[in-house]
């Protein structure tokens, strides 16, 4: 199964949905921003100029709120959740 995820496209499209509903704090959809853009934590810490236990921190009250673990997996979701987001805020204008 390497290379593919164990979500299937109807489930994406339900946990997006969820996804909706979950608070982010803008320090945790910095952190989202770069990791749907493929970021290791070292870099993100970098880039946000914080400590690296603390992109960890973050990144695990992310994957609390959607309920996975896996980066990957989380990976996927957040990208499909920000799609999401953004159509949303383009048909509210």
């Amino acid at each position: 199964m390497q290379g593919e995820s164990i979500y299937d496209t109807y489930l994406l499209e339900e946990e997006s949905t969820h996804l909706a509903r979950v608070h982010f704090s803008r320090m945790e959809r910095k952190v989202i921003d770069y990791i749907v853009a493929d970021y290791p934590n070292k870099k993100i810490a970098q880039e946000m100029a914080i400590h690296e236990g603390t992109v960890r921190n973050y990144i695990s009250n992310i994957y609390s709120k959607i309920g996975l673990h896996r980066r990957k997996e989380a990976k996927q979701l957040l990208k499909k959740w920000m799609e999401k987001d953004k159509e949303d805020s383009r048909t509210k204008r």
